[in-house]
């Protein structure tokens, strides 16, 4: 298994907080792109499948 050089435990509101943050599009694109890495750290993905 890769190692993570970054781990992420959001809780619930954070998790829920990042979510919408995304998905209203209210947003700037800066903002969305670096929460986007956020969330998927937090599911549990691993830094060469965050990372292109």
């Amino acid at each position: 298994m890769p190692n993570k050089k970054y781990i992420l435990n959001l809780t619930d509101a954070e998790r829920e907080a990042l979510t919408n943050l995304v998905s209203s599009g209210q947003n700037k694109a800066r903002r969305i792109s670096r929460v986007g890495p956020m969330l998927l750290a937090d599911r549990g993905y691993t830094d060469a499948q965050i990372l292109p």
